[in-house]
């Protein structure tokens, strides 16, 4: 008889699977050491026939932040943020999977060809899912399978919204599946890291897409959610879409017409550079300054520099929209600390703002960015 086969051993990945970006950390048996990848952004492209996850530096045929959209019920009326140079967000006709007629919408994306197709936003997830399943098999050397998977979500996903989750992460090829909400492992990360117990802690997190604000009490090794808010439509995604129009603007106003003399490869081009430059400014920004830009930063054709005043942006309204919502929440309740989880909460305004409101029971020693993949 021929000898078995040794299956390879497994590892467990903890994943965030924010809106605007997926941070993926592991424990690597080879170095015995906890290890993140840089984050991958949360976004699929279509192109040609072709479908490519976490793709960078392209915007052209691009499917971006899925994790607005996956799980709902598709409103012709509700309320989509826009998705800016993303592709178009429509109505995905999906079946119940028993074999039954197809019975319900959900919202997805226009995949622009001949012939036009559609494609839910769960789709998009797991091909993101598949990408980072398949990036920490091959930092790994492929001696070890990544078949486990911990997937933090917002206290406030529907179960629509979490069933959905887990099913992207069971068809990218994961065999075992769980869901833990992000502040509580925000919370547990910064308690484990730091040796702390008896704690009442407050975890902010304002991520790329949503906001999510939660009351967590650590005592005898539990973590208990005391209370939590939030608003699906406040997020980072939001400010860098409202630099990105400003920008845009003026571009328009400097070399009137360039959207439609440049050829879709060029266009596609320069809405990248916009956007990048716009998630550059948010992270840099400190204050509600005018900024000064060469617009070579988005075309070699162009030399003219022109200004941005800050002030034309929503930045502030969206951080007091999400300080309104923490206040409501506290009530008067007293706290041990703020933790920061959330790609923007690493954003200099945002933490200026809060130290403001929190004085020293803000929490900065830790990256909100990867504390809830830890």
């Amino acid at each position: 008889t021929l000898p078995s086969v040794m299956e390879k051993p497994t590892v467990t990945l903890g994943v965030d699977l924010g809106t605007t970006y997926t941070i993926v950390s592991f424990w690597n048996p080879e170095t015995c050491k906890l290890e993140s990848l840089d984050p991958f952004r949360s976004s699929a492209q279509f192109v040609n026939g072709k479908e490519n996850a976490c793709v960078t530096n392209q915007t052209r045929g691009v499917a971006l932040c899925p994790k607005r959209l996956i799980g709902k019920k598709f409103v012709p009326s509700g309320k989509y943020s826009p998705i800016i140079y993303g592709l178009e967000v429509c109505d995905v006709k999906v079946g119940s999977g028993n074999g039954q007629s197809y019975d319900r919408y959900v919202p997805g994306y226009v995949v622009p060809g001949k012939p036009e197709k559609k494609v839910a936003a769960t789709y998009v997830d797991t091909l993101i899912l598949k990408h980072v399943k398949s990036a920490v098999e091959k930092k790994l050397g492929d001696k070890y399978k990544a078949n486990r998977v911990v997937i933090t979500i917002p206290v406030a996903f529907s179960w629509g919204q979490k069933m959905e989750t887990y099913r992207a992460a069971v068809e990218a090829g994961f065999t075992d599946v769980s869901l833990q909400q992000e502040p509580v492992m925000a919370a547990y990360h910064y308690c484990t890291e730091k040796g702390l117990t008896n704690k009442t802690i407050l975890v902010y997190d304002f991520g790329g897409g949503t906001f999510d604000v939660c009351l967590v009490r650590f005592e005898n090794n539990c973590f208990t959610i005391l209370n939590f808010d939030g608003d699906e439509y406040v997020g980072g995604e939001d400010i860098t879409n409202s630099i990105a129009e400003l920008i845009e603007e003026s571009l328009s106003c400097i070399y009137k017409g360039w959207k439609t003399t440049c050829t879709p490869n060029q266009r596609a081009s320069i809405e990248n550079a916009i956007r990048q430059k716009s998630e550059e400014i948010k992270r840099s920004l400190t204050s509600l300054e005018t900024i000064t830009i060469n617009a070579r930063c988005f075309s070699f054709k162009w030399n003219a520099e022109f200004t941005v005043d800050m002030h034309n942006t929503n930045i502030i309204q969206l951080v007091d929209q999400s300080l309104k919502i923490t206040h409501s929440l506290l009530n008067g309740e007293s706290v041990d600390f703020v933790l920061l989880a959330g790609g923007t909460s690493d954003s200099s305004i945002v933490r200026n703002q809060l130290k403001k409101e929190f004085h020293d029971k803000l929490k900065t020693d830790v990256d909100p960015k990867s504390c809830v993949s830890m």
